[in-house]
């Protein structure tokens, strides 16, 4: 790795004496104790060998009841301030880039020496500042200030941010960039989400549920979402919590106070909601945006009342969603309506709106990309959502009745195809630019409401 074959042995011993020293604390092998061979963790250790490192110092310098990077990372920042001799201690050195990683949203955040010196959590001390103008962690940017040597670091540390806040309850532990970031990973997709799951430990359900009401009750819903899927992941290893009913009641309901009702008001929804039992509870003026139920219990009992649904929902095993009480003050937009309407065997939804979805998808298959496309093969109609909808045939014969389009013979290809009339181009420009129906395509659209 070096060109040198001793510190290849160096990095070596150094990579076997970290996992052998954190194998007692928790050796179930899950990924979370296979963390350091992931290639990052092996990339770091083999910088820190070559910067110096030897392999005794990450063995004897990790504290036991620690996650397994956050020892790594103590370990090289202990070796930074013996090395620069500092006296910021290492666990400082590491909120110190909690902070910065936690106060701006940014993919890979910047920062200046003055932001590490200055942190909520103390920072660097500040008769280290002339001492850390490099540091086995860090490299300068393009300006001249600071960002992280590596990438899976900020990821890290905001996740480590959000496991301290949850450790000390404290809400205003969280930062605003920190804040924007959980919301963004709504749906229990990214890197920060990955790296709680890492890190947290089963006990620590009872936080994330008590931050995911806490986050419903302050209506920052997005940032709800965030801890319900978190606490979905975590309840799955928990012992003592095996049962659906029981998964149930300790995300939604354990925190009532004398309430026996089962509703469940106002949460918005993103992502996977898996092995629940949902009988008897009703969704209330709840959002469900691009959800997969899977492996839920539900019945006539389950019911859905003045809930929006919008993107792609799914049911698995879908079979059994036709029985749940979806009441008509709901709402389910382009495509989950074709969804609930698959599972229902009814119409959900309005006319107005089923034929004004529609229509758009017939009509983008004539503009593609910002552009007029003449011609499409029978094959293009019947490729994508519109193929798949029971009413695509019934909306060709609208437009082959208004003579938007007629069917046309296309050289080489078998069935030919569908031109758009170019006389009624104006129509769909207008459709395309502000969704204004005239001419044909105002035809075509009274067709499909009637």
């Amino acid at each position: 790795m070096f060109g040198q074959g001793s510190r290849y042995k160096l990095a070596e011993k150094a990579h076997k004496a970290l996992v052998e020293s954190t194998r007692p604390l928790d050796h179930t092998g899950s990924i979370r104790d296979e963390i350091f061979n992931l290639p990052f963790c092996v990339r770091v250790i083999a910088d820190y060998v070559k910067d110096g490192g030897e392999p005794h110092e990450l063995r004897d310098q990790t504290p036991q009841n620690l996650p397994n990077l956050h020892r790594l990372l103590l370990a090289i920042c202990e070796r930074e301030r013996a090395r620069q001799r500092l006296e910021t201690p290492a666990e400082e050195q590491v909120l110190s880039f909690v902070d910065v990683a936690t106060a701006d949203d940014a993919q890979h955040p910047h920062f200046v020496l003055s932001d590490l010196l200055s942190q909520p959590a103390g920072g660097f001390r500040t008769t280290d500042e002339d001492k850390i103008k490099e540091h086995a962690l860090l490299e300068h940017d393009e300006s001249d200030g600071f960002c992280f040597k590596y990438e899976f670091l900020a990821p890290y540390l905001r996740a480590l941010g959000v496991r301290n806040a949850l450790m000390d309850d404290e809400v205003g532990g969280m930062q605003g960039g920190l804040i924007k970031v959980l919301e963004r990973e709504r749906d229990g997709e990214g890197e920060v989400f990955e790296n709680l799951n890492r890190i947290l430990l089963p006990e620590n359900l009872e936080a994330v549920v008590r931050w995911c009401h806490r986050a419903v009750a302050d209506r920052n819903l997005s940032l709800a979402s965030f801890f319900f899927n978190l606490g979905l992941d975590l309840i799955k290893r928990r012992k003592d919590i095996l049962s659906n009913a029981d998964r149930t009641q300790v995300l939604f309901f354990d925190r009532r106070a004398h309430s026996t009702d089962r509703d469940v008001v106002g949460w918005h929804f993103f992502g996977t909601i898996e092995n629940l039992e949902l009988n008897d509870v009703t969704f209330r003026k709840c959002y469900f945006k691009d959800v997969k139920f899977r492996g839920c219990s539900v019945s006539s009992t389950t019911t859905f009342d003045d809930c929006i649904f919008e993107g792609r929902i799914a049911m698995s095993p879908q079979s059994i969603w036709s029985a749940v009480n979806y009441r008509k003050n709901c709402k389910a937009l382009f495509p989950a309506d074709t969804i609930w309407e698959s599972v229902l065997q009814k119409a959900v939804g309005k006319k107005t709106e089923r034929a004004n979805m529609l229509l758009s998808i017939a009509l983008r298959k004539f503009w593609h990309g910002g552009r007029f496309r003449a011609s499409i093969t029978v094959a293009n109609w019947h490729k994508g959502w519109l193929g798949e909808q029971r009413e695509s045939k019934r909306v060709l014969d609208s437009m082959l009745k208004a003579k938007l389009i007629s069917e046309v013979p296309i050289s080489g290809v078998d069935g030919g195809g569908y031109a758009f009339d170019r006389t009624a181009l104006a129509d769909l420009q207008n459709y395309m630019d502000g969704r204004h129906k005239s001419g044909k395509v105002r035809a075509v659209f009274n067709d499909l409401v009637r």
